[in-house]
């Protein structure tokens, strides 16, 4: 049995989302950042913790890895982040990612589309790994 990547899988059908191609290939990333090790991998009673800190610190990869963080366990496995709602995780990213946005003084919009379109974006990728994924 050949085993088949997170990335291998979402970069053929990448072209169905709906936003821009940089935004695409970012959210390739965020799963290539996760698929070869969960070292990255945060618990999610301690997100708003680490957003209060990235906070205080104006600290970008925080924010940037909040944000993706969310992105990639939102996508495929929801119930994992099971203390607090949807809601709750998705404004952590949203808010998250648009700090990136304005710590990289509103140069690159990646991070502008993912912290506006954050929902749509999660429930398109979902989607997209729902057809192509067998959980």
């Amino acid at each position: 049995m050949d085993i088949v990547s997170i990335e291998n899988l979402i970069k053929p059908k990448i072209d169905e989302l709906k936003c821009e191609y940089e935004t695409k290939s970012y959210i390739v990333g965020i799963f290539k950042k996760y698929e070869k090790s969960t070292s990255g991998l945060l618990l999610d009673d301690s997100l708003i913790s680490l957003y209060n800190s990235a906070r205080a610190q104006s600290n970008f990869r925080m924010f940037q890895d909040l944000g993706d963080f969310i992105f990639f366990m939102q996508t495929l496995f929801p119930a994992y982040l099971k203390n607090g709602s949807s809601d709750y995780f998705d404004t952590i990213a949203r808010s998250s990612y648009f700090y990136c946005f304005k710590l990289l003084k509103r140069q690159w919009h990646v991070y502008e589309e993912m912290a506006d379109d954050f929902v749509s974006l999660e429930k398109q990728t979902r989607k997209i790994l729902s057809k192509t994924i067998t959980f």
